[in-house]
């Protein structure tokens, strides 16, 4: 198998992490964290091979603004977002750096004074990376400069064990568009259903959820719609998802047959395959009237009053058809 080209990797590594952080992901050791890392890190690692000097600030900035070149008036928010893109991947650069100087001077100590044959290389060289961030790259020049190799096959079952980890951990969260279990986020997510309904009564029943994404900081929901929609429209969709967690609704959790939660208007994810047997969220007043039912998997609050104030944060397009509004709650 042929090698990839060092600078097409940089090239098409460098131009998602532009994406990923103008939608306001960092690099960290979890989920959408931890792919974007990885790209920088294999964007970095690269243009080490072509000998180049990844701590100069005007490399970087070099890189990300031949992207908002490509993509300007097509993607606008690559350029709005140029400095904080700047500031992240020049900060990953450092740190990929001295995870660098960490790793030789880990294997320093641990070739000095230990006999490993290549099954237990490979487990330190996991170590490093999992612990102090060495590359795995790293790892393997050191030992061959020192006439040691790791057993890769062995290497790759502890990377492949570590990601059915990771995907179990996290399918809980990403199933509900959820990066954690806090009370913000159980707020973040119950004003969500909330955004959706108002959003179907106020712009129409064409209106369908692509995605969602909720931190501790804020909250993003993806839905379709093909025309603009007005300033005056946004504060009455605002003030409407206020309304409703100000009734003090309840939220109420039941499980049923998919078809039960069809035949009671229960909505979910556009696209979303979902089992025989589903769980179903919905928000009560205490009238008796159903203001939200949706397919989902929680968790959430249990009285919309918990919830506090909404705060429509940006609206804008995200292509064709699709918009995208981030909103938090106080």
């Amino acid at each position: 198998m042929q090698t990839p080209n060092p600078r097409y990797i940089i090239a098409d590594h460098i131009r998602a992490a532009c994406f990923i952080i103008a939608d306001g992901v960092e690099p960290s050791a979890k989920q959408r964290g931890y792919i974007l890392r990885r790209l920088i890190r294999r964007s970095l690692s690269a243009s080490l091979k072509l000998k180049i000097d990844i701590s100069d600030p005007n490399y970087i900035s070099d890189l990300v603004d031949a992207v908002v070149g490509i993509y300007d008036g097509v993607y606008d928010e690559i350029a709005e977002n140029r400095i904080k893109i700047i500031e992240v991947i020049g900060g990953e650069s450092k740190k990929y750096l001295n995870a660098i100087v960490v790793g030789k001077r880990e294997w320093a100590k641990l070739l000095k004074n230990n006999v490993m044959d290549s099954f237990e290389l490979s487990r330190k060289t996991w170590d490093l990376y999992q612990t102090f961030g060495v590359p795995i790259e790293v790892s393997e020049d050191v030992l061959q400069e020192n006439n040691f190799s790791f057993d890769s096959l062995e290497l790759k079952n502890l990377i492949h064990e570590h990601q059915k980890l990771s995907q179990t951990t996290s399918a809980g969260q990403f199933k509900s568009g959820l990066g954690g279990d806090s009370l913000k986020t159980r707020k973040l997510h119950t004003a969500t259903h909330i955004l959706h309904q108002v959003l179907r009564d106020v712009l129409g029943v064409q209106v369908c959820q692509k995605g969602s994404a909720i931190t501790d900081e804020k909250a993003r929901f993806d839905f379709t719609f093909d025309n603009k929609v007005e300033e005056s429209t946004l504060k009455t969709i605002q003030d409407r998802v206020q309304a409703v967690i100000d009734s003090s609704a309840e939220m109420q959790m039941n499980e049923m047959t998919q078809h039960e939660a069809r035949e009671l208007g229960a909505i979910g994810l556009f696209g979303e395959k979902y089992g025989d047997k589903v769980t179903v969220y919905s928000m009560t007043d205490d009238t008796g009237h159903v203001f939200s039912r949706e397919f989902c998997g929680g968790p959430h609050i249990q009285n919309t009053k918990e919830i506090g104030v909404f705060t429509i944060l940006k609206l804008k397009s995200i292509g064709q058809g699709l918009k995208r509004i981030e909103f938090d709650v106080i």
